[in-house]
C-alpha cells in the first residue's frame, strides 16, 4: 500500500475477502449512481463507483481491480438484462464482460498515474495541491479510458447508433469523473489510521458529505418526478390537438354521407345522373373522399337480368367480377352478391364498376354488419383497387334499413386523414401509429417503428388515444422518440444534477483540504511566530512613514507580511496581512504578473521599475505606478521584496479621455511639436496620410515647394503656442495616401503635450465637397437641356407665383417669348373656366398644390394662348420643398390634348350610333380586357342579366359567377377553346339573375389576339332566349300533360257528381219534411228549417264555385314569374279581415317572406283559403293567426298557424293524407256533426292541394289537440 500520509506501508496480497468487499462496495454504489441516471443508456452524471475501484486499487494494490471487475459486471449485466426484458443472450453477456474489463482498467491507470507522482513528491499527501493531482489524474484524465472502451463497445454491438457516441462518451466520462471527485479523496482519508488522521477529523468531513448526498437524493427525486409529469402534460397537450382534428373528420366524412343516403331513402329509384348530381360537389369538397358508390343487393335468380339491365343503361361492357380474376363469381355456396351499380367519379374508379364486394372478406364482413344492425359501418383497412392498393377504408349505409338491403358506400383515403395530424408532429418530432382495434390491422404509421432495447422506457412515455366511429374502433398511439425523450430529459436534468454533484465534490475538497492544511499549519506557524514578532517593529517604523502604497513579501514562499497604513487603507485590509497571497489584492491574471516580477527581482537582485499598470482595487480600477525593490538579510541573502506603488489614476483618466475623443473622430488629427514632426496621429490620419509610427516630418503632408506660403504660416502658428485658434484657409492642398493631392481645412489649435508646447491640426478633406458641387452644376446643365427638348409644356415658379423657367414649348404652344413670361406672374395661363364655387378648388391649382404640398394632377383643363385661345391640356402640378419644409416654388407639366379630345368625340359618334342599333334589336354588347381582367357591359346586358345599369364591376370570374353552376364548367370549356384564334363561336348558356331568376341566354363572341396567340381582348352580343327554349321544353312536355289532363278530366266528373249530388239530395230531403210537416210547425221551427234549407242552397252554390275553380286550376297551364310574397299576403290581409270585423281577431306576419319564382294568383289563393279556415274554424276568444316561412332542406317552407282546438286524428287521417285531401263520399258521415264551419272543409283543402301539387309541392299540417295547427306547403 502507498504511504500516503507518511506512515508505515504494509505488504500487498491477494486477499479474496477484500475482492468480495471491493466489488460488493462497487455494485452498491453503482446502484446509488443508477438512481441517479437520466434515461436512456449506460452512462449516467454521476458514477459514484469509479471513486470507490480508484480507491480501492490506490490503497489495496493491483489485485482490487479484480473487484472492480465483478463489480461491474454485475451492473452492467443488471442493466443489459433490464433493458431486454431480462431475455438473457451472448451479446448481453460480451457487452457486460467488456464494460467491466475497461472500468478496472481505468481504476489500476488512475491509482498508477497518481502513485508515479507521489513517488517524485516524497510519497506523501499533505497538502491541497496534493488532492488536487489525485483528482486530476485519476478523475479527467484516467477516467477517459472507460468512456472510450464501453461507449465504442455499445456502438460496436449495436446496443448504440453510432452518432450517439459522442454523447454518450461525454455522460460516461462526467460521471466517472464526478465520482472519483467526490468518493475517492473522501474514501483515502477515511482509510488512514487514527494516528495519522484523527477520528474527530474523519467525521468533520462524512458528516457533512453525507447530508449531501441525503439533500441531493431527495432533491433528484423531486426535480426527477417534477420533469417527467411536465414532459407528460406537454406530449398530452400535443396529441389532444391531434386527436380531436382526427376525431372531428371521421365524424364530418360520416355525415357527409347522410345526404346521398336521403336521395335513396326519399325516391322510389335514383338514376346515375341524380347520383352524380348529389355526389359530384361531395367528393369535390372532401379531398379524403375518392368515391361515392351505389351496391344493390342482388341475389343468384337477379344476376343475369341485372347484368343486361346495366349494359341496357349505357355500360355496354359492365361484368361482375372480384378481386383475383376479374371475372364472374360462381360460388355454389353463395347466392347473394352485392355488385357495384354506380360509382362516381367515373373516372379513375372504372375498375370499380361490377365489382362484387361480397367476394372480399374484409368488405362482406362490414356490409353484414350494416344489415344485421341497421346503422352506418366503418370497415376495416383495406387496399384500395383504384390507388394502387394505397390504404383506405369504407363508411357503409343502409339505404333504407326496413325496406331495402341495398347499400351506399363513401371509399376513403387514410392518408389525408391525418395530413393535419403530421404536420403537427413534424415541429415536435412524434412517432405515430393507428391500428384498428376491431381487426388489429395496422391503418396508418408514422415515423419510426421500434425503439429497439430501449422499447420499455420509449413506452413509458407513449400516448393512447382512441377514435370511434361507425361502430369501428382505431387507437391512435403517440410514441415520443427515443433521441426526444433523452435530449428533453438531458436538457432539463443533467445540468442541475451536475451541478449539485460537482458541488458536492467541491465541498468534499473543500473539507478534506481544512482536514489537511490543519495538520501541517500548526508546525510552520509555531517555527514562524517569533521571527514575525523580531521582524515587526522594524517594518512598521520603515513601512508606515512611506508616502507611497508598500508592501513586504516573504522572498521564500511570496506570501505578505506586511504592509504600510497608506496600502492597508488603499486595499482595505482589515485583518493580519501576514500570509495574503496574490490574490487577496489582485485578479488571477495581476497575481501572475506581480509574481512574476517579484521572481524577476529576485533573481537579478536589482530593482525593477515595472511602469503604469491597470489593476481592479476595491474601490474600482486604478492605475499604479510600481516598482520592485530587493531586501538582504546580514549573509547578502534576498530576504524581503519591497513593493512601491504611486497612484496615477487621475493622470492616465486625462489621457485616455484625450484618446477616446480624438481617436473616434471622422477627420484627421495631429500633435506637431516644435521641431515640425508629428507626436500623436488619431485613426482618421492613419487611414488618410503617408505617416510612420514614429516621428513624421510635417511636411510629408504638406510639402514646402508646393505650398510654401502656408507651410510658412504653419510654422509661424507653431513657433507662436500663445496664439489663439485660427484657421490658415480652405484653399491648402495635402498629399493623401495614394500620393494625390486633394483639397483641405486645417483648423489650429496650441496645447501642451506631455509637457511640451504643441499645436493641434485638425484636417477636413474636402474633396466630396468640390466634387459634389462640381456635379451639382453638371446636373442643372443637364436638365436643363433635358427640359428645352421635351414636347410638353414646362414651366416653373417661386412662392410668389412669379415665373422663374419657362420652355421653349410652352412658348410655341401659347405664343409667347420667355421674356413675356420670366419674371412676371403667370396665374393668366390657367383658364378662368376652372373656378366654381368652392373657394379652395376655385384658387389656381399652383397656389393649392404649394398650400397641400402635394401633387395636383388635372386631366382635361385648358391653358390661355395669348391669343385669349383656349388650349386643351392635362398637366401635373408638382410643390418644390426645401430641406426645411419651407415652399419654394412649383412646376408645371402640360401635355397637349387636342387630338385625343377629337378622337374621343368621334368614337363618342361610332358609340352612340352602335347603341341604337344594339336597343333596337334588343341585343347587349360586351368586352373582356385580358391584361387587366375587366369586363365592360353596356345597358342592354345589365337588363339581360336583371341587374342596375352600371352595376357590374369585375372581371371574368365574377362573370362566371352569373353563369348557372351545371353550366360553368361548359362556358369555360368553350371559352377557353377559342381563346388563342379570331373564329367567331356561338354558345347558350344559362345565367341565374340576382333576383333568382333562371335564364337562358345567347351569346356570340370572338378574341382579337396578338401576334404570338395570346388574347389581348374578347368582344360580343349576348341576347335573352328563354322564351325559345321554354317553348322547346313545353313541347315535350305536352304528351305526358295530355295524358294527366284525360286522367284528372275523369276524377273531376266524378267528384262532381258526388260534390253536387249530396247538397241536392239534402234539399230535396227538407223541402219534402216542410211539406208534410207544414201544418204542424210552429213559427219558431219554420224559421230553423227555412235557414237550413237556405244554408243548404247556400253550400251548394259554393260547392259549385269551388269545383268551378279545381276544374279552372287542374286545366291551367303553368305560368310562373317572380312574386314577393309579403305583398301578396299584405293585399290579401287587408281584403279579408275586413269581412270579420266583428270578431277579435289577431293576424299577422311574424318571419320575412321571401320573393319566389311561381304563379300568383296560385299563391294567394293558397294563402286566402289557410287564413280562412284559420279565422273560421277557430272558436277562441282572440282568434291568433301567425303567417311566416323557414327554410327546410335549402327550399322556402311557408306556413299557417292559428290557436284554435286543432285537428282530431280523423280529420287529420280525412284531410292530410300523403299531401292529399280524401274526398270519400261525405253521405257516409254523421250529419250531426256538421255545422256551417265545417261543411266546406273538405273541398277548400281539396282546392290548397289542387294547387301544391299543381306547382309541384307539398302540403302538410302539424298540430297537437286543443292547442292549435300548423299547416305547411312548399311550392
Amino acid at each position: 500500500m502507498i504511504n500516503w500520509l507518511g506512515n508505515e506501508s504494509t505488504q500487498m496480497r491477494f486477499d479474496a475477502a477484500q475482492i468480495a468487499v471491493v466489488a460488493v462496495a462497487y455494485h452498491a454504489l453503482a446502484q446509488l449512481g443508477l438512481y441517479f441516471a437520466i434515461p436512456p443508456g449506460f452512462a449516467t452524471v454521476f458514477w459514484p463507483a469509479s471513486g470507490v475501484a480508484l480507491a480501492a486499487v490506490m490503497l489495496r494494490g493491483p489485485w482490487m481491480m479484480l473487484g472492480v471487475l465483478l463489480g461491474s459486471f454485475s451492473v452492467n449485466l443488471y442493466i443489459s438484462l433490464q433493458l431486454n426484458d431480462f431475455a438473457i443472450s451472448a451479446a448481453n453477456v460480451l457487452v457486460a464482460l467488456g464494460i467491466a474489463c475497461s472500468s478496472a482498467l481505468q481504476a489500476g491507470l488512475g491509482a498508477w498515474l497518481i502513485s508515479y507522482w507521489l513517488k517524485r513528491q516524497n510519497g506523501r499527501l499533505t497538502q491541497l495541491r496534493h488532492l488536487l493531482v489525485l483528482v486530476g489524474l485519476g478523475g479527467p484524465i484516467g477516467c477517459m479510458l472507460a468512456a472510450t472502451g464501453g461507449t465504442t463497445i455499445l456502438v460496436a454491438t449495436g446496443v448504440m447508433l453510432p452518432e450517439q457516441w459522442w454523447h454518450n462518451w461525454l455522460m460516461w466520462w462526467l460521471g466517472d469523473t464526478l465520482g472519483v471527485v467526490v468518493i475517492a479523496p473522501a474514501l483515502v482519508i477515511l482509510a488512514q489510521s487514527p494516528k495519522s488522521v484523527s477520528i474527530l477529523r474523519k467525521t468533520q468531513v462524512c458528516i457533512p458529505l453525507a447530508v449531501l448526498f441525503i439533500l441531493l437524493a431527495f432533491g433528484y427525486s423531486r426535480f426527477e418526478s417534477h420533469t417527467l409529469e411536465r414532459f407528460d402534460k406537454e406530449i398530452n397537450n400535443l396529441t389532444d390537438g391531434a386527436y380531436l382534428d382526427v376525431q372531428s373528420k371521421l365524424m364530418d366524412y360520416e355525415r357527409s354521407l347522410i345526404g346521398v343516403v336521403s336521395l335513396f331513402r326519399n325516391s322510389e329509384f335514383v338514376t346515375d345522373e341524380e347520383f352524380a348530381n348529389q355526389t359530384i360537389p361531395l367528393i369535390n369538397s372532401s379531398p379524403s373522399l375518392i368515391a361515392l358508390q351505389w351496391v344493390p343487393r342482388v341475389t343468384r335468380d337477379q344476376l343475369a337480368a341485372f347484368v343486361i339491365q346495366a349494359r341496357s343503361n349505357g355500360l355496354p361492357t359492365y361484368t361482375i367480377h372480384n378481386t383475383e380474376n376479374n371475372e364472374l363469381t360462381e360460388t355454389a355456396e353463395r347466392d347473394v352478391f352485392y355488385p357495384v351499380r354506380y360509382v362516381r367519379p367515373l373516372q379513375g374508379n372504372e375498375v370499380m364498376l361490377g365489382f362484387d364486394m361480397y367476394s372480399n372478406e374484409v368488405r362482406r364482413n362490414a356490409i353484414d354488419l350494416v344489415l344485421t344492425s341497421g346503422r352506418s359501418v366503418a370497415s376495416a383497412p383495406i387496399d384500395l383497387l383504384q390507388l394502387d392498393n394505397e390504404k383506405g377504408f369504407l363508411i357503409i349505409f343502409p339505404q333504407h334499413p326496413a325496406k331495402s338491403k341495398n347499400i351506399i358506400v363513401g371509399v376513403f383515403k387514410v392518408r389525408p386523414v391525418f395530413r393535419t395530424v403530421t404536420h403537427q408532429l413534424a415541429s415536435f418530432p412524434l412517432d405515430l401509429t393507428v391500428t384498428d382495434a376491431n381487426s388489429g390491422d395496422e391503418v396508418f404509421q408514422w415515423g419510426g417503428k421500434s425503439a429497439g432495447v430501449y422499447h420499455l422506457i420509449v413506452d413509458r412515455f407513449s400516448v393512447v388515444k382512441t377514435v370511434a366511429f361507425g361502430q369501428r374502433t382505431w387507437i391512435m398511439k403517440f410514441t415520443p422518440p427515443l433521441e426526444l425523450i433523452s435530449g428533453y430529459l438531458y436538457r432539463n436534468m443533467a445540468p442541475l444534477l451536475i451541478a449539485a454533484v460537482a458541488f458536492i465534490g467541491l465541498s468534499s475538497l473543500f473539507l478534506l483540504s481544512i482536514a489537511l492544511s490543519a495538520m501541517t499549519l500548526e508546525d510552520e506557524l509555531q517555527t514562524k511566530e517569533s521571527d514575525l514578532k523580531a521582524e515587526e517593529n522594524f517594518l512598521n517604523t520603515v513601512l508606515n512613514n512611506l508616502p507611497c502604497y508598500v508592501d513586504v513579501r516573504e522572498a521564500e514562499a511570496l506570501t505578505c507580511v506586511r504592509l504600510n497604513r497608506l496600502a492597508k487603507e488603499f486595499w482595505q485590509i482589515n485583518t493580519s496581512e501576514r500570509g495574503l497571497g496574490y490574490d487577496a489584492f489582485y485578479d488571477s491574471e495581476e497575481a501572475a504578473f506581480q509574481r512574476e516580477e517579484d521572481l524577476r527581482t529576485i533573481s537579478t537582485g536589482n530593482k525593477v521599475e515595472i511602469g503604469i499598470r491597470k489593476i481592479a482595487t476595491p474601490n474600482g480600477y486604478k492605475w499604479l505606478k510600481a516598482k520592485k525593490v530587493p531586501i538582504f538579510d546580514g549573509n547578502n541573502n534576498i530576504k524581503y521584496v519591497l513593493s512601491i506603488y504611486d497612484d496615477v489614476t487621475e493622470q492616465k483618466e486625462e489621457h485616455e479621455t484625450f484618446n477616446s475623443v480624438v481617436e473616434n473622430l471622422p477627420n484627421a488629427l495631429l500633435i506637431v511639436n516644435e521641431y515640425s514632426r508629428i507626436e500623436y496621429a488619431n485613426p482618421a490620419a492613419y487611414k488618410k496620410f503617408p505617416l510612420d509610427r514614429k516621428l513624421t516630418p510635417l511636411s510629408r503632408i504638406i510639402p514646402e515647394k508646393f505650398h510654401h506660403k502656408h507651410a510658412e504660416l504653419f510654422k509661424q502658428f507653431i513657433a507662436q503656442p500663445e496664439s489663439k485658434q485660427m484657421a490658415p484657409g480652405r484653399d491648402l492642398l495635402a498629399v493623401d495616401i495614394n500620393g494625390e493631392e486633394i483639397p483641405v481645412e486645417i483648423t489650429l489649435t496650441s496645447l501642451v503635450w506631455l509637457g511640451r508646447a504643441c499645436v493641434m491640426a485638425t484636417i477636413h478633406d474636402l474633396s466630396d465637397r468640390h466634387r459634389a458641387e462640381q456635379a451639382e452644376i453638371e446636373a442643372k446643365h443637364f436638365f436643363s437641356s433635358l427640359l428645352n427638348d421635351m414636347g410638353e409644356s414646362i414651366w416653373s415658379v417661386n412662392a410668389e407665383g412669379i415665373a422663374t423657367y419657362v420652355n421653349p414649348a410652352l412658348c410655341e404652344q401659347l405664343g409667347y417669348s420667355a421674356d413675356e413670361l420670366v419674371g412676371k406672374n403667370v396665374d393668366h395661363l390657367i383658364g378662368a373656366s376652372e373656378q366654381n364655387d368652392n373657394l379652395l378648388a376655385s384658387l389656381n391649382p399652383v397656389y393649392v398644390a404649394m398650400h397641400k404640398q402635394e401633387k395636383i394632377v388635372e386631366r382635361n383643363k385648358t391653358l390661355i394662348a395669348k391669343n385669349k385661345r383656349a388650349v386643351p391640356v392635362d398637366y401635373i402640378v408638382t410643390p418644390q420643398i426645401n430641406l426645411a419644409g419651407g415652399i419654394e416654388g412649383a412646376v408645371v407639366v402640360a401635355a397637349d390634348v387636342s387630338e385625343r379630345i377629337a378622337a374621343l368625340e368621334r368614337l363618342q359618334a361610332q358609340h352612340e350610333l352602335i347603341s341604337l342599333g344594339l336597343d333596337a334589336s334588343g341585343l347587349g354588347s360586351w368586352q373582356w380586357v385580358a391584361d387587366i381582367d375587366q369586363i365592360i357591359c353596356d345597358d342592354n346586358l345589365h337588363r339581360i342579366f336583371g341587374m342596375p345599369i352600371g352595376t357590374f364591376v369585375g372581371g371574368y370570374r365574377e362573370f362566371l359567377a352569373l353563369v348557372h353552376p351545371d353550366d360553368r364548367e361548359r362556358v369555360e370549356t368553350v371559352t377557353n377553346k377559342h381563346s388563342h384564334t379570331t373564329n367567331l363561336y356561338e354558345i347558350i348558356y344559362r345565367i341565374v339573375r340576382p333576383d333568382g331568376l333562371v335564364r337562358w341566354i345567347h351569346v356570340r363572341a370572338k378574341y382579337l389576339i396578338d401576334k404570338a396567340a395570346n388574347p389581348i381582348k374578347m368582344q360580343g352580343v349576348a341576347w335573352d332566349c328563354t322564351s325559345n327554349k321554354q317553348m322547346e321544353l313545353e313541347l315535350k312536355k305536352n304528351e305526358k300533360t295530355i295524358d294527366g289532363v284525360n286522367k284528372q278530366f275523369v276524377d273531376y266528373s266524378d267528384m262532381v257528381s258526388k260534390q253536387v249530388l249530396q247538397p241536392t239530395q239534402q234539399a230535396v230531403e227538407v223541402g219534402e219534411r216542410l211539406l208534410r210537416n207544414l201544418e204542424k210547425l210552429s213559427t219558431e221551427e219554420m224559421a230553423n228549417t227555412l235557414r237550413e234549407l237556405n244554408y243548404i242552397n247556400t253550400s251548394i252554390v259554393h260547392r259549385v264555385s269551388d269545383l268551378s275553380l279545381y276544374a279552372a286550376i287542374v286545366g291551367a297551364r303553368d305560368g310562373n314569374e317572380p312574386v314577393e310574397t309579403v305583398e301578396v299576403v299584405n293585399n290579401l290581409l287587408n281584403t279579408l279581415l275586413p269581412v270579420f270585423k266583428a270578431e277579435n281577431i289577431d293576424c299577422r306576419i311574424e318571419t320575412p317572406l321571401p320573393r319566389v319564382n311561381a304563379n300568383a294568383q296560385y299563391l294567394e289563393e293558397i294563402f286566402k283559403r289557410l287564413i280562412d279556415n284559420a279565422i273560421t274554424h277557430n272558436n277562441s276568444e282572440v282568434k291568433k293567426v301567425r303567417i311566416g316561412c323557414s327554410v327546410r332542406d335549402g327550399q322556402p317552407v311557408f306556413y299557417v298557424a292559428d290557436n284554435g282546438k286543432g285537428l282530431s286524428a280523423a280529420d287529420k287521417q280525412r284531410w292530410f293524407t300523403a299531401s292529399k285531401v280524401d274526398m270519400k263520399d261525405e253521405s257516409t258521415r254523421d250529419k250531426s256533426t256538421q255545422d256551417k264551419n265545417t261543411a266546406d272543409e273538405p273541398m277548400s283543402l281539396k282546392i290548397v292541394a289542387t294547387i301544391v301539387d299543381k306547382l309541384n309541392g307539398k302540403l302538410w299540417a302539424e298540430d297537437e289537440a286543443g292547442r292549435g295547427t300548423v299547416v305547411y306547403f312548399a311550392v
